[in-house]
């Protein structure tokens, strides 16, 4: 059966490109959609951790290709309106209260529905990577060649198909997409998911989750990156959920693009900070000079920390010298998870780009102390 679709679908001959017949195979054409970031006929990833705006993202980029009022750029890369013909957005990873604020927020739909060219196909489809639905898709992409096709996500259009992300199988699925898109000059985008270890340091095609049969047939692989927090917990890395920044990695077979990009949900619009090192040491400097010329007093800082690092700041302050986590912990009947948390926190928080609490290493053990400088400003302070 499966050979005989097979056949069906792609024919039984053999696709031959010699001196006499189909040479304009390699005739160069447009190849951007997005120049430099999104690659027309090619399979396009976007990865990010759940929770890195990857839905938010895709949809933000949509609305700069459909929207004519909005300016020909993305990021500041040249928008090709004229590639486009219809929007297919397949989303599988919510429902209407997912989708809709984000359309709404990024134009994609109005008060009177979708935007011309904008088609949507919801989770009730019962849509997944399989042979009957990608018939399916392929009657709309007939009708509409050079269109988009967004599959949101990955995990989900081949969950419902008994097919695990990690199976080798995973290569026959996205190769059964990639070739329906590619004989109507269609360009999939689909979101993937990363591995949860990934940092800001962990970017690109190895962070992806799943099968390596992932992002072997891509053209372009985009990755959204959280920011990491400035405290580490065991010493690894810690995303920093709260922030709209994030780290945007592209360049898979293309233009290698390392951005530090800043995402406002609300108006559905993006914004690129440029080059992901400078504009992090830049954001990075300037934040420490806003400790500096920060009028908050010492008191305030001290007095909007946890109930658990402020018991540890008093206790420490109360000595004149450094001591030990263990002295810390028996001298004032303290939890020994409560200090060791507060201590490592302690040593990040700062008052005018000073820490509160240093570390120092001492006969080969780690002691803690109020820094002087933070002392001195209780005391003006009093």
């Amino acid at each position: 059966m499966l050979e005989h679709h097979s056949r069906n679908k792609y024919g039984s001959d053999l696709i031959l490109i010699n001196s006499e017949q189909g040479s304009q195979w390699f005739e160069h054409g447009e190849s951007h959609i997005i120049e430099d970031l999104i690659t027309k006929g090619e399979l396009n990833i976007i990865g990010g951790l759940s929770g890195a705006a990857k839905t938010n993202f895709t949809a933000m980029l949509l609305s700069a290709l459909l929207n004519p009022e909005r300016e020909p750029r993305f990021l500041g890369y040249r928008v090709n309106r004229d590639q486009v013909n219809q929007v297919f957005f397949i989303g599988l990873d919510g429902g209407r209260n997912v989708y809709t604020p984000i359309f709404r927020n990024t134009g994609l739909i109005n008060e009177k529905g979708a935007v011309p060219n904008f088609n949507f196909i919801p989770n009730e489809s019962g849509w997944s990577i399989s042979s009957s639905n990608l018939d399916k898709l392929e009657t709309r992409l007939k009708e509409h060649p050079n269109s988009i096709v967004v599959v949101d996500s990955l995990l989900a259009a081949i969950s419902s198909s008994g097919v695990d992300e990690n199976s080798p199988m995973m290569a026959a699925r996205i190769m059964d997409l990639k070739l329906v898109c590619e004989r109507h000059n269609a360009t999939p985008i689909v979101l993937a998911h990363q591995k949860k270890e990934s940092t800001q340091e962990f970017t690109g095609a190895d962070s992806l989750r799943g099968h390596g049969s992932i992002p072997a047939f891509a053209g372009q692989i985009i990755t959204l990156n959280f920011l990491d927090q400035k405290s580490k917990v065991n010493g690894k890395a810690i995303p920093d959920r709260k922030s709209a920044k994030r780290r945007m990695v592209a360049g898979h077979r293309g233009t290698p693009i390392d951005l530090l990009v800043e995402l406002d949900f609300e108006n559905g619009s993006v914004k690129s900070h440029g080059d992901f090192y400078d504009a992090l040491f830049a954001i990075e400097a300037q934040a420490d000079i806003d400790d500096v010329f920060d009028t908050t007093t010492i008191h305030a800082v001290v007095g909007c920390l946890s109930a658990g690092k402020r018991a540890v700041f008093d206790a420490l302050y109360s000595y004149e010298a450094p001591v030990s986590q263990a002295t810390l912990v028996a001298d004032h009947s303290l939890n020994k998870g409560t200090v060791s948390k507060s201590l490592s926190a302690l040593k990040e928080e700062r008052f005018q780009g000073t820490p509160l609490i240093a570390e120092i290493e001492a006969d080969g053990s780690k002691h803690y102390e109020v820094t002087y400088f933070i002392k001195q400003k209780f005391s003006e302070d009093y």
